[in-house]
């Protein structure tokens, strides 16, 4: 999984033929989850509390046919 706390693509792209590479590459390439515009405030605090870096993140996006994304209310264990 790859998540940013904006879009993960720069605009405009600097790649021929392709508005989003890196969507491209992690969705269809390689099968990588993406989330983008994630609010990553509170974890960095969290994890600075507890000076732990590594995390199990979990979610389940809403089962929308035909969608390719969906809102989702990750839970993070450390």
């Amino acid at each position: 999984m790859i998540g940013t706390d904006l879009a993960l693509d720069v605009s405009p792209s600097q790649v021929r033929f392709s508005d989003q590479p890196v969507h491209q590459l992690c969705l269809i390439a390689l099968g990588m989850p993406v989330l983008d515009c994630a609010d990553l405030e509170q974890l960095s605090i969290e994890a600075a509390k507890r000076k732990r870096w590594a995390f199990l993140i979990s979610m389940a996006p809403l089962a929308v046919d035909g969608a390719t994304g969906s809102p989702i209310n990750p839970i993070v264990t450390f």
